[in-house]
């Protein structure tokens, strides 16, 4: 996953966890050279409820390399994040990518396919009006 370890700070600090020097309840942070580990808060997911987890992410420059379970030390095969953090990440994904004005009356669900550098944008839910009401600057 393309994020550095400073926005992976600025991301968890968004959604109200606390950088702290040693981690001892769900929602706190520690930040070291190279890696962030954290305590994950427990959330309910439509299909199951997370608990917390004690997780350490490593990153290589810009790119998030490996989250490790930190009891077994072993790489996780599944990892969810919380879904408050899922959303900051999502905006901040689409914000840098496109710039969008769409008049809608409801909420319309966006698939981002990338084709050459240029974003193309498709309701899930319903069509925009015009096409003068989303507008897409290739990047």
């Amino acid at each position: 996953m393309t994020i550095s370890k400073n926005e992976m700070v600025k991301l968890l600090e968004a959604t109200q966890y606390r950088q702290v020097s040693k981690m001892t309840r769900p929602g706190e942070f520690t930040v070291q050279a190279n890696s962030i580990e954290m305590i994950r808060r427990p959330f309910d997911f439509p299909d199951s409820k997370e608990g917390q987890v004690r997780a350490r992410l490593t990153f290589d420059g810009d790119h998030l390399a490996t989250i490790v379970n930190m009891e077994n030390n072993r790489q996780f095969g599944f990892f969810r994040l919380d879904p408050r953090l899922i959303t900051m990440i999502s905006r901040q994904t689409v914000s840098s990518v496109c710039l969008c004005r769409a008049v809608v009356s409801r909420i319309c669900w966006w698939i981002l396919c990338w084709r050459q550098k240029t974003v193309i944008f498709t309701s899930m839910m319903e069509s925009v009006s015009t096409q003068s009401d989303v507008r897409c600057w290739q990047t």
